[in-house]
């Protein structure tokens, strides 16, 4: 435990937190290395990983998602020389970041196609009055209401909204995109059975 304790004696002060999962690590020997090893290389893999990722916030999600990836694999690690430890950890978090930019295109190409979807309702949405809109919203769930109120009546910023459910901004604008669709869908619903 000396060495984890000298490490983060001379590594306060900066902004390195250790993944929480690292602290799971049954083996006190496992755990200590794979500490030591995260608090010696973090800093210099955020770095690397930025030259692939958007923001420094991602590189730093890339770099924690390598380490977790890690941690089965901490007995392998441990019989490695050096040079190839390091080698691997920084193809790890390259992946680690190659994989995060496919999951943001993902939603990103998801996002296109609610928003594709969302302006086609438009022109329904344009039609209806406003007691048809509520009956509508009142056959929805309570969080696509909250949503939908929060966003359209109190014109409150997917930031807002985002902080106030705990929620990442992409995912606020996924959510309130699908409250959208199923908005529409009752909305058709309720023309249907007026017809």
């Amino acid at each position: 435990m000396n060495l984890i304790f000298h490490l983060m004696t001379f590594l306060s002060g900066m902004s390195v937190s250790v993944p929480i999962a690292m602290m799971s690590i049954d083996s006190d020997e496992d755990r200590e290395f794979m500490i030591t090893l995260y608090l010696y290389y973090s800093r210099r893999l955020v770095r690397y990983a930025e030259r692939f990722t958007l923001n420094r916030s991602d590189a730093e999600d890339a770099v924690q998602n390598a380490f977790l990836s890690l941690i089965p694999r901490t007995e392998q690690l441990r019989s490695m020389q050096r040079d190839y430890l390091e080698g691997y950890v920084f193809v790890t978090v390259k992946n680690a970041a190659f994989m995060m930019n496919r999951e943001i295109q993902r939603e990103l190409s998801a996002e296109k196609n609610m928003a594709g979807s969302i302006t086609m309702e438009e022109d329904m949405f344009s039609d209806t009055t406003a007691e048809e809109l509520m009956e509508a919203l009142g056959r929805l769930s309570e969080k696509d209401q909250l949503l939908l109120r929060m966003k359209y009546f109190s014109r409150q910023t997917d930031r807002e909204i985002a902080l106030q459910t705990g929620c990442r901004e992409s995912s606020v604008r996924k959510m309130i995109a699908r409250s959208r669709i199923r908005l529409a869908a009752e909305m058709r619903k309720e023309g249907l059975e007026h017809d």
